[in-house]
């Protein structure tokens, strides 16, 4: 079995679990709260703070396994899709490494990664091998490397939440619907900032990071589940933002959730008004929601509403099993990170 961090700014979501073929199966997860401020953008500001949540985090769950595979999301890591002369496994390393370091400016101090994801033909004919090629800064990598060791865990790999969701959904169902053949939507929402994907028959075809996340809607909920005192047994999943009760509390609907969902519903139309200048007659089939976001009542029914068409939380995907106490929406990062392609 291997252990899966996905660090996120608010909460590190922890999962040990083995894949087969592309599914992962979850023997333990858990969500482990962070001191704000303590990951930023991707970037560890505060190595003593991350190294006592991840330690809390084993020391109160059931896991064993010290292999580590860590994955985050920043606005640092350089993404690039490339088309390059067919060559060897050296001359396609060194060729992906000049393109890379042409876009970042020349930097040097880069991890540069790349999966191939096929070949193609140019209109001359020519052929070329399509390459996903990814980069980070070095300082940022060994930060990563360190901290697991310092916490007496085994570094596998540094994942991207991009690179690990291209995994996750390159086939399968979700919520019984097949990827393949279709056009669909994934959106995580994040405490401070929101991504969206569009998978088209399994494929990434584009991707964007929304600043703006659900932390503020957290926090005003935190605080009036204070005020009702400590023995009210109330999680945060039990807070309501269906319409019907965001019509009855103003002050929450006017001042929080409707600027965020204002926000994210806005962001999300950009992107599909934008994907179908580059793609006749592109439409959306399925509109999907993970991250911890999804787990207040109402968010996909709300969010659908305003945005006109159907959005659902990933309840079920046929390359993630996991027990029935187990919400996978919350570990959509870090169960794509477990999955090694060679």
């Amino acid at each position: 079995m291997i252990l899966s961090i996905d660090m996120g700014s608010h909460n590190l979501h922890l999962v040990e679990g083995r894949v087969r073929d592309r599914t992962v199966e979850i023997v333990h997860a858990t969500v482990q709260p962070m001191a704000q401020g303590t990951l930023v953008d991707g970037v560890v500001k505060d190595h003593a703070g991350i190294e006592m949540a991840i330690r809390s985090a084993l020391a109160k769950n059931s896991f064993r396994s010290t292999g580590t595979i860590v994955t985050i999301n920043s606005t640092q890591i350089l993404i690039k899709e490339l088309e390059i002369p067919v060559a060897g496994p050296k001359e396609t390393a060194d060729m992906v490494r000049f393109e890379i370091l042409q876009s970042s400016g020349g930097s040097k101090d880069l991890v540069v990664q790349s999966v191939s994801s096929g070949t193609s033909t140019t209109p001359k004919g020519a052929k070329v091998s399509k390459v996903h090629a990814m980069a980070l800064q070095q300082e940022l990598v060994s930060d990563y490397y360190q901290m697991l060791k310092n916490v007496k865990l085994s570094p596998i790999a540094l994942d991207v939440h991009q690179n690990a969701l291209v995994k996750l959904f390159s086939g399968g169902l979700v919520n019984d619907r097949p990827m393949e053949g279709r056009s669909v939507i994934l959106v995580d929402l994040g405490a401070t900032s929101t991504s969206v994907y569009i998978f088209t028959n399994g494929i990434l075809a584009y991707s964007r990071l929304l600043p703006v996340g659900c932390s503020e809607v957290e926090r005003y909920l935190i605080l009036q589940r204070n005020g009702e005192g400590a023995d009210h047994g109330k999680s945060l999943s039990d807070f309501d933002l269906t319409v019907d009760a965001l019509r009855a509390n103003t002050e929450l609907a006017d001042d929080i959730v409707r600027p965020f969902f204002n926000m994210v519903s806005d962001g999300i139309q950009r992107i599909i008004q934008y994907h179908k200048g580059r793609i006749d007659s592109f439409a959306p089939d399925d509109i999907f929601l993970f991250g911890g976001a999804t787990a207040y009542k109402g968010m996909p029914q709300t969010l659908g509403s305003i945005l006109n068409m159907s959005v659902e939380a990933i309840r079920t995907m046929s390359r993630i099993q996991a027990p029935k106490d187990v919400r996978i929406a919350d570990f959509i990062n870090a169960c794509g990170a477990m999955i090694r392609l060679d």
